[in-house]
């Protein structure tokens, strides 16, 4: 688990048991279930992938790119099934040698947050991206970031996000009357999100975030998909493979629906008017 062992890391392991429990496998009844927590730190992602591949499990459960990629790294044989991965990581119709998951959107994704941003705070003329560049996948976002940022007469600004530092002076160094932000999700930004979050409100910097979770923390807005119904579906591939599914058997599952969340309160802290027609749109609205 690339995120920290705190109560949005146990939410997700909440969701995860209870697809396992859809396919009669419990926790401590008749499956065990090893952890590794990284806490966000990179360098911790390697060392628990070799940790849990000499351990021999039946399955691997496989958070972001990182973990997927120190995984393969290490196992060509143990079943991989992972979450929170780019759709184009993945081969969504065939699954090849020992891996398949739960994919994340499409990188199109990325002109729907310029189009939100643009609506809730129509005075951004500059959007600085938060990114993590140990994090390879987030690259195909910037694209379809740019193209829309274009069409709304924006400038793009890509600030650096791969270390708890690095958030820091990246936030603080892009305050500014006319500026907006992204946050792409890793996970320092997802382990420190009320940092992330407190920075942007402190900085003044309306922000669009990739998970509800972030607007239930004081975050601004959010579009993607939802983690946990990605968590509970990987349950459901791994017990499959428990009862003895080939992984070739199971297809890279894709999100159903993306859920838009708005925090009314974030809004008028910085001064914006949420415009009916995005209420109405929204999944979860936080008055």
């Amino acid at each position: 688990m690339t995120i920290a062992n705190d109560h949005e890391g146990r939410a997700r392991m909440a969701a995860f048991r209870s697809g396992l429990a859809g396919q009669g496998w419990i926790d401590g009844r008749n499956l065990q279930i090893d952890f590794c927590w990284t806490d966000g730190d990179h360098s911790r992602i390697s060392p628990c992938a070799a940790q849990l591949v000499r351990s021999a499990p039946d399955a691997i459960l496989a958070s972001t790119p990182p973990a997927l990629t120190a995984l393969r790294q290490e196992t060509n044989t143990i079943p991989i099934v992972f979450v929170q991965v780019a759709k184009s990581f993945a081969d969504a119709a065939h699954p090849k040698g020992n891996v398949t998951g739960s994919a994340g959107f499409e990188e199109s994704v990325g002109g729907k947050w310029i189009q939100f941003l643009h609506e809730i705070a129509p005075r951004v003329r500059r959007v600085g991206v938060l990114v993590d560049p140990e994090i390879v996948t987030q690259r195909g976002w910037i694209p379809a970031i740019q193209t829309a940022a274009q069409s709304y007469h924006l400038e793009v600004t890509i600030l650096d996000g791969s270390t708890v530092q690095k958030i820091e002076s990246s936030i603080d160094g892009f305050a500014g009357a006319s500026n907006g932000l992204i946050v792409l999700p890793s996970p320092p930004s997802v382990v420190k999100r009320k940092l992330v979050i407190a920075l942007a409100a402190k900085n003044k910097l309306p922000a669009i975030y990739t998970y509800r979770f972030f607007v239930a923390d004081g975050g601004l807005i959010s579009y993607g998909n939802d983690v946990y119904q990605a968590y509970r579906g990987a349950g459901t591939q791994i017990g499959r493979i428990l009862h003895g599914t080939p992984i070739r058997d199971l297809p890279v599952l894709t999100p159903i629906k993306l859920e838009l969340a708005i925090n009314l309160r974030t809004a008028k802290a910085l001064g914006l008017k949420v415009p009916r027609e995005l209420i109405i749109q929204a999944d979860k609205v936080i008055e």
